[in-house]
């Protein structure tokens, strides 16, 4: 096979060299012409049809190969035309895919990260004494202040104000008056201000009694005796007040250094009106910082030493203890009393708190602790 395919292109190459001839055409004057080698192509000839190559016999029927002759080479494939269609079995378009894999975790923040606590550091036997003391008085304090709270009265009506000198009560109209420096208030239980009207002189304590307002100023030694229609009477005394309590012709005062109270009786003439002392009454180490005395006649003083309200009965022309009940649950242990009124069954009370701050309070007397 092939000798025979040798033949065939050796023929081939012999008919294309047949095909190219040379021709010297010659100059239109006759001179001669340099050669010029040109190549015309001849038409091809028709190629002999090659006859059909015999049919192999069966496979049973073929002869076997000689020993020792190898086998015929297949004949080459023919070589592909330029820009041709590459075959389907060879396509590499499109590629193959990667295989897919999934997405790589997004970073995110974590919680942070807690430090180690310190290392503790032994303290001395100084410092762990002190540390120990420290906190039993805060562990006593909060449990002062726990019991305080647990003894301490819940008041009917509690007013905060701004500012408070003195305060009265006025059973018959339902009101109140407080002074506030050179003014007095009116002012309802609730707490709102009805109306206000100056005064000409400051005031530390104050009562009232059938339609008049009786007022001291604790710098002077005397008391104002202030009427509805304006009119005001000036009483001088020998001692300078630190309350006062008046009833129908009746006038008390509480000196300020503590040594009891003073009993006056209100005397009116032509001559005009004048105190006339009664009686003078020790009140057994009590220091009165406020006082007042109800209907049945009951002395009701608060003492300030002690931060304890007291009630007294007169028996035998002095004044004898029957019960007392601590204010510190009212007004704190450094708080003051700067007035003390008793209205039925309750008790109105201004207090001054000792880190600022006024509280017009009234409590049921039934509310306090009372012991012999």
């Amino acid at each position: 096979m092939a000798q025979d395919e040798f033949d065939r292109l050796l023929e081939h190459c012999s008919e294309r060299l047949a095909e190219i001839s040379l021709s010297i055409p010659a100059l239109e004057d006759g001179s001669p012409r340099p050669a010029v080698y040109t190549l015309e192509p001849q038409p091809p000839k028709p190629a002999p049809r090659p006859a059909a190559p015999p049919r192999p016999p069966e496979a049973a029927e073929r002869p076997a190969e000689p020993a020792g002759v190898l086998p015929e080479a297949p004949a080459p494939a023919p070589a592909p035309e330029p820009f041709a269609e590459p075959a389907a079995e060879s396509e590499v378009f499109p590629p193959p895919r990667a295989e897919e894999r999934p997405p790589a975790p997004q970073w995110r923040p974590g919680p942070p990260r807690t430090p180690p606590p310190p290392t503790p550091v032994p303290a001395s036997r100084g410092g762990r004494r002190a540390a120990a003391a420290a906190a039993a008085g805060v562990l006593a304090a909060a449990g002062a202040y726990v019991l305080w709270l647990m003894r301490r009265p819940a008041p009917d009506l509690d007013i905060e104000l701004d500012r408070a000198d003195a305060m009265a009560v006025r059973p018959e109209r339902g009101d109140l008056l407080v002074a506030e420096g050179r003014g007095l208030v009116d002012m309802s239980r609730a707490g709102q201000t009805l109306g206000r009207q100056p005064l000409d002189a400051a005031v530390d304590t104050m009562c009232w009694d059938q339609g008049v307002l009786w007022t001291a100023d604790g710098r002077t030694a005397s008391v104002v005796e202030r009427g509805e229609g304006g009119k005001d009477t000036v009483f001088s005394l020998n001692h300078v007040p630190a309350a006062i309590y008046a009833k129908d012709r009746y006038l008390w005062t509480a000196e300020r250094n503590g040594a009891g109270l003073h009993q006056f009786l209100i005397s009116r003439s032509i001559l005009g009106a004048m105190l006339q002392p009664l009686d003078s009454f020790a009140l057994d180490g009590i220091s009165p910082e406020s006082f007042t005395i109800d209907d049945k006649g009951t002395l009701w003083v608060a003492d300030g030493p002690t931060r304890r309200l007291y009630r007294l009965k007169l028996e035998n022309g002095s004044y004898k203890r029957a019960s007392s009940a601590p204010l510190s649950p009212i007004v704190g242990p450094e708080g003051r009393l700067r007035g003390l009124t008793i209205d039925g069954d309750g008790v109105w009370m201004l207090a001054e708190h000792a880190g600022g701050g006024v509280a017009l309070r009234r409590i049921a007397v039934s509310r306090f602790d009372w012991t012999k």
